[in-house]
This record gives C-alpha cells, sequence and structure tokens, in this order.
C-alpha cells in the first residue's frame, strides 16, 4: 500500500510537469585555446571552483591564435568550422560523450565572433555594420562561436552528403531555439540521440508556409521569425554554451576578474563555500530602466507560439510533458513589453485587457509571489537613464535597460553613471545583464576606440564592477531576437517547490529567454550559478580589490592607479 501511494504522488508529480533536476558538474564539457595562455587559466580556475568537471571533459585547440586583441576575438566561417567546430565533434564522438553533455563553456583567449561571408562589416572589430543586417537579414552567416556551438550537429557540413540534403541547417539567417519559453530544467527535456535525430530535421528557407508531407525546420513566416508549425527539433537536439570571459586590458589583469566572478558565483550558490553568503531578497533589486513608447515595435518580442499569448502567466508556459517539441504559433504579431512584462511575471499582478505594470513610477514594489526566490523592483519608465534614483544600501540582481537608447547616456555610463561619477549599479552575489543595445558584447576590450559605439555599455563592463553574469550581442541582433527579460527573471528566479533554491542555474534561464541559436547572442558567466536564499544577511556585495596584481605579473602603470581609487571607497559603511 505504501508503495501504492508513493508511485501515485510519483505520478501526480511528473503529470504536474514541475521537475526541478538539474545540469550539474559532470554535463559540462570545457574548450580550450592550446595557444591562449589566458584561456588555459580559464580552464584551471573554474575547475578550481567546479572539482566535479572530470578532467577527460576537456577538450584543447589547437592552430587557434590567441584571442589578445578585438581583432583576433574574430574567426573566419572555413576557421570556425576546421579548428573549432570539428575538434571538438570529433572529441564528443571519441569520448562517448555526444549524448551526455548539456553544457559546452568556452574560455577567454578563444575567438567568439564568426565573420559573415556575405557581408564582412557585420562584423569588424569592436563594431558591427546595423544595417547590412537589417536589410539583408536572411543573407547573414555571422554568428558567435556559442550560438553556433549550440546547433554543433545540426550544422555539420557532412550532413550535405545524406540523402536529402536539406537535412543541415543553413548558415544564413537564423535558427529557432527550440527551448525558447520552456520552464523545465534543461535536463529534462528528453532522451539524447543527437546524431540520429539530425537526420530526420529538414531546413529549406524557401518551403512553403505548409507543406502535408514534411516538417521544415527553422521556417518562419515573416521576418519576426514566428516559427512554423510542427516543429520536431526540440531542446534535446541542442547544447547550452556559456562563456567564461572577463575584461581584458582593463583595470587589472583578466584572471583577477576570472577570480571575482567565480567568487560571486560562489557565494550566492554554494553552500559548502567557505565565503557563501546567498541572497537576501529584501536588499537585491530588480532594476528594470524602461522607456517610454513602449508601443514601438522595437520594443516587443516575439512568442515562440500561440499556445501563450500576451495574457498568459508565466507558470502557464511550456513544459516538456505537454509540449516534448516547441508549440505551435496560433497566430502572428502577438506581443510583450519587455519591461512591463517582466514586472507583470515577477510581481504575478494579472494579465488582463488593461496589460501594464500595476506600479508607481519610481518606487520600490516588493515581490510578494509565491513563486519565486523575490526581490525589490526599481520600474523606471522615463526616457532618461535612470530617472529615479534608489537607496544606496540596496544591490542590484539584474538590470535591464536601453543604454545608449535613453537621454542623457554619457561614455562608460555603467562605470560612471552613478553619483561622483561612479559605478552606475553596485551588483550584488549572482547579478546578471541584459540590454536593449546592439553593441553591447561587440568585444571584451573596454578600452577599445569604439568612436560612435562608446555609449554603448559592454557586457565587459558590467562585469568589471562586479556584475556575475549577463546575455550580450556581438553584432547587430534585431529586435526580435533580443532575450527576454520576463523569461530570464522568471526562470532565474523561480521558486515552485518553495525550498529557497532557485529552480533554473543561469545557462538554463538565459536560454529559456533567448528567441534564436546560430545569430548573435553571447551568454557569459559561470553556468551553474544558481541562487540561494539567506534572508537577513544583506545585499551581498564584493569587497573592492587593491589594485594589486595578485598574479606576479607588472604593476599597472600610476594613472590607471589612480582610476582604481574610487573602486576602494565605493562602498558605504551600510552596505553589507
Amino acid at each position: 500500500m505504501r508503495n501504492f501511494l508513493v508511485s501515485i504522488l510519483i505520478g501526480l508529480f511528473l503529470w504536474a510537469g514541475v521537475s526541478f533536476a538539474g545540469i550539474s558538474e559532470n554535463d559540462i564539457l570545457i574548450v580550450v585555446n592550446n595557444n591562449s595562455p589566458l584561456s588555459i587559466a580559464a580552464k584551471d580556475k573554474y575547475r578550481t571552483y567546479h572539482p566535479g568537471v572530470p578532467a577527460d571533459q576537456v577538450v584543447y585547440l589547437d592552430g587557434i591564435p590567441d584571442a589578445n586583441s578585438p581583432e583576433k576575438e574574430i574567426i573566419t566561417r572555413s576557421n570556425f568550422e576546421e579548428l573549432i567546430a570539428s575538434p571538438i565533434r570529433q572529441f564528443l564522438i571519441d569520448n562517448d560523450l555526444v549524448n551526455d553533455i548539456l553544457v559546452i563553456l568556452t574560455t577567454a583567449g578563444l575567438p567568439y565572433r564568426i565573420e559573415c561571408t556575405n557581408y564582412p562589416n557585420v562584423i569588424k572589430p569592436y563594431a558591427s555594420n546595423g544595417a547590412d543586417v537589417v536589410n539583408h537579414t536572411d543573407e547573414i552567416t555571422a554568428a558567435t562561436v556559442e550560438s553556433e556551438l549550440a546547433i554543433l550537429w545540426l550544422i555539420d557540413p557532412n550532413l550535405a552528403d545524406a540523402d536529402d540534403p536539406n537535412c543541415q541547417c543553413p548558415l544564413v539567417g537564423a535558427l529557432i531555439n527550440p527551448y525558447h519559453g520552456y520552464i523545465d530544467s534543461f535536463s529534462m527535456a528528453g532522451t539524447r540521440d543527437m546524431l540520429n535525430r539530425r537526420l530526420n530535421f529538414r531546413y529549406n528557407t524557401s518551403a512553403p508556409y505548409m507543406d502535408d508531407y514534411r516538417v521544415w525546420e527553422g521556417q518562419t513566416f515573416s521576418i519576426y521569425g514566428i516559427p512554423l508549425t510542427g516543429r520536431a527539433l526540440s531542446a534535446r537536439d541542442i547544447y547550452l554554451v556559456c562563456r567564461f570571459d572577463v575584461p581584458h586590458e582593463w583595470f587589472w589583469n583578466p584572471t583577477i576578474y576570472m577570480d571575482r566572478m567565480l567568487e560571486s558565483a560562489a557565494r550566492v550558490s554554494d553552500p559548502e563555500s567557505p565565503n557563501y553568503h546567498g541572497y537576501d531578497p529584501a536588499w537585491s533589486l530588480i532594476v528594470l530602466d524602461a522607456k517610454s513608447g513602449g508601443s514601438d515595435a522595437t520594443h516587443r518580442w516575439y512568442n515562440i507560439g500561440g499556445t501563450y499569448n500576451v495574457y498568459t502567466g508565466p507558470e502557464n508556459l511550456p513544459t516538456f510533458a505537454s509540449y516534448p517539441a516547441p508549440p505551435s504559433p496560433g497566430s502572428s504579431g502577438i506581443y510583450r513589453y519587455h519591461f512591463d512584462n517582466t514586472y507583470e511575471y515577477l510581481e504575478q499582478a494579472g494579465y488582463g485587457p488593461d496589460y501594464g505594470p500595476n506600479v508607481t513610477d519610481g518606487n520600490y514594489a516588493i515581490e510578494i509571489s509565491p513563486n519565486t526566490v523575490g526581490g525589490v523592483m526599481l520600474y523606471d519608465p522615463e526616457n532618461t537613464l535612470m530617472n529615479y534614483g534608489w537607496d544606496a544600501n540596496y544591490g542590484c540582481i539584474s538590470y535591464f535597460g536601453f543604454g545608449i537608447h535613453q537621454a542623457g547616456t554619457e561614455p562608460n555610463y555603467i562605470h560612471q553613471g552613478g553619483p561622483n561619477n561612479d559605478k552606475f549599479q553596485q551588483p550584488v552575489y549572482g547579478s546578471v545583464f541584459n540590454t536593449w543595445e546592439s553593441y553591447n558584447c561587440t568585444t571584451f576590450f573596454p578600452n577599445a576606440p569604439f568612436g560612435q559605439y562608446e555609449r554603448h555599455g559592454l557586457l565587459a563592463d558590467w562585469l568589471a564592477i562586479d556584475g556575475s553574469a549577463g546575455i550580450g550581442h556581438a553584432f547587430e541582433p534585431m529586435g526580435y531576437a533580443v532575450a527576454g527579460n520576463g523569461l530570464l527573471m522568471w526562470n532565474y528566479l523561480k521558486d515552485l517547490d518553495g525550498d529557497g533554491v532557485g529552480d533554473m542555474c543561469f545557462i538554463e534561464a538565459a536560454y529559456s529567454a533567448i528567441p534564436y541559436l546560430s545569430w548573435a547572442t553571447v551568454v557569459v558567466g559561470d553556468p551553474l550559478m544558481r541562487i540561494h536564499v539567506e534572508e537577513g544577511v544583506g545585499p551581498g556585495i564584493m569587497e573592492p580589490h587593491s589594485c594589486s596584481n595578485e598574479n606576479g605579473a607588472a604593476m599597472m602603470a600610476t594613472p590607471l592607479l589612480l582610476l582604481c581609487l574610487p573602486w576602494l571607497f565605493r562602498r558605504s559603511a551600510a552596505r553589507v
């Protein structure tokens, strides 16, 4: 009888579609550029914090120049295939890891921007020609290394020799992300059989909308990329790919930033860490730095399917139990406004014809939803960059804004946009970044001569002020391809079982929010970072660094040392 009752309970649990089985260290493959000392150091540091990543799940690539300048962050399409993609495929096959690996971690020192073979100015050092992307979206072959590795087996050129050449995913345009919109852990996507399943997919961008005999993967209704009905491609056919990279040629040696990034993640993720702090929702601010004119189409993101729409609450988003493959779209043109939607999701404020945030502009709204680990939201819809301030005792768990597209934005606003020209935000342990700026990850070298792009906030800037992770664009992404803040933060902060631990790790939340693969997106941070709640401990802020070089390299020039001085005194006595 006891076993019978247990079986019923397990069945009800699975029927509800709620599962928090997570990604572990054993699911990770680390990719190292053997010609880059920094890449090797990144691998060593990551395995120091995550010793459970097996030593035989590290692949060393040869023949790639060290990406020690903005120019070397770029790789040609042919070199990407020959020097990165093909060796990784062979390594996975040789070590019988094709289906066991869930996450690929690339490292600093590897190039991460793949040139466009048709329009070379789409990707150029620390910049991008956005007009080329806007005018020729379906002809762009550019992508980030990380976004392309996500579909490693689908772009294998050997597939061109199969019975139907359309089973190879085309390199032009973007591919719909089959994990977009889900609220299940990625590990629950289903049994992986990547090499055999990939022979069943068909790609043809010119195929008719409806084909009664064959499903055409990646086909769209329009430029806005709403996916085709009845797709077979699912999350079990891709990898989640994260980059472990930091600012280069900035205040400190890059290895110092690596230590701080991993330490920040450990302090919020690992109760066994000697410096564990946890996440205090009462002192952690979710900043929604929106702008007026939310009906503007460039501020929208499109649904993955008509099975949920603008009025659908996050708890009703797809699960693998209900949709083993992504759901079908019921209509086109339904949209959500990123910032309103984020507030609605986190506050659970209700969905109906009067859709919009039920919050007084500029005031704190305490998160009360029982479905998340909580937090405090600051919603600022004014055109100016952070028109409303906040109590200096708060830290920031996430920053979402429009950066250069807001009035009053100055160059280096992330470093200098706060009081007394100090940092714009004070990130807490586990903090994430996702801004509506086309070129916020065109380089990890913040000192590059950006010219017209200088006012864009860089993801590297966020990491430099001790942000833990983020999502960025390596070239013009188009508005519909920007990761959705609502999905990102709902999945990162959700706690459906109420155990005080986020149900998803960072890389899962990030990919659930990204509409497209084989495109401009790069996810940066510790993929295993996961929120653990500890109430009453304060926001959790990294101590200022002394600006000394702990790796024995030459001390930085005096002007840079002077620039570091404000960092030593940037926290008030009230901060924790």
